[in-house]
């Protein structure tokens, strides 16, 4: 969904994306979104927290939720807190192409981005720095950085130091109470003036050499099989539910890249075998695994292959799931039954192909 270069006068819409901080309801997004709405006469917000996953989803999450909660006129991404930079396999190469299709997503619906450097202490263990890349690809594109990671230092000022941060920060990134409303009013102080300002012009940003969408896989299920929609942050995906001890193999048309497997975390979940055919009688071994120590609320996960880099698939069996009770929750679980919950596939196609 396009929009059109609008008027000053145009309402402004903006959708706040990104992982755990946007997620959580204890976050800065949700105290953020009240205090824009005060002081940006008209606006409206929407969030899409994508808890735990990694930049290279960001694109399909975000075509669908111009689809399903669109237009929007702006879109704040704060995609840099991942555990993407720690990753061995994560280089400048794969993190600019990355942006650029995450940048490129917006400017697509016809939305102003603006990235969020939100602090994330990576201890030492970063193969990249992330946001340096992150500000330089920005600078090139004219998108603004709101840099409160390595920015935070001269946002806090002379209250800059260890004490001040374990104020601010309960772990690596995740806010304490006073740290969320610190950073709802640091972000909005640096972005309402630029909401309460006549639209601007799309910046130009470049095609990046892969662009990520969802593949339904409601057309390839065997006969008899259906998905349901399930709504989870904000948005209405078709997800198969397999109770225990059912399993289903899935043909496909053949995918070059197809990238990851979304499904839910859940309480009941457990692992999944996955076997994965590339159509020249190929054939690899996975496990999916769809509970952890937080499953207690249900959430987006999705099962990458090979780092997000992609693989051939002409097949793909998910076989009968075995529940995983050493597994404690860190909280009391909802009730619902033992099984997978097996959602889109997430494809990339090089540009060219478009």
């Amino acid at each position: 969904m396009t929009l059109p270069q609008s008027p000053a006068s145009t309402p402004r819409r903006l959708l706040i994306l990104g992982f755990s901080n946007v997620a959580s309801t204890l976050g800065f997004s949700v105290p953020l979104a009240e205090r824009l709405q005060v002081e940006v006469p008209g606006l409206s917000v929407e969030r899409l927290g994508l808890g735990a996953l990694q930049p290279a989803v960001v694109p399909a999450f975000l075509a669908e939720a111009d689809a399903q909660l669109g237009p929007f006129t702006d879109v704040l991404l704060e995609i840099n807190t991942s555990g993407f930079a720690l990753h061995p396999l994560a280089t400048e190469a794969r993190a600019r192409e990355i942006l650029l299709d995450c940048l490129r997503s917006v400017t697509d619906i016809g939305a102003r981005p603006c990235l969020l450097l939100h602090h994330r202490d990576m201890q030492g263990k970063a193969v990249l720095d992330f946001n340096a890349i992150t500000r330089d690809l920005a600078a090139a594109c004219g998108v603004p950085v709101i840099d409160l990671a390595e920015g935070l230092a001269t946002a806090l000022g002379p209250a800059y130091g260890p004490e001040r941060m374990r104020a601010l920060f309960k772990d690596v990134t995740h806010t304490t109470e006073e740290g969320t409303a610190w950073m709802a009013e640091e972000v909005a102080r640096a972005y309402a003036p630029r909401l309460r300002a006549p639209l601007p012009a799309l910046p130009q940003v470049p095609l990046p050499a892969f662009r990520r969408r969802f593949l339904d896989l409601t057309p390839f299920l065997p006969e008899g099989m259906a998905p349901a929609p399930q709504v989870f942050s904000a948005l209405s995906l078709p997800y198969l539910f397999l109770p225990e001890g059912v399993g289903v193999e899935i043909d496909l048309p053949a995918i070059p890249h197809a990238m990851a497997l979304c499904f839910l975390y859940h309480a009941n979940g457990g692992r999944s075998a996955l076997d994965l055919w590339d159509g020249a009688q190929g054939r690899g071994t996975a496990t999916l695994v769809s509970k952890d120590h937080v499953s207690h609320f249900r959430r987006i996960g999705a099962h990458a292959f090979d780092f997000f880099r992609g693989q051939r698939l002409a097949r793909i069996g998910i076989g009968p799931l075995s529940p995983m009770p050493e597994v404690a929750l860190r909280s009391t679980a909802d009730t619902g039954p033992s099984g997978a919950y097996i959602g889109p596939l997430i494809e990339k196609r090089p540009v060219p192909e478009l």
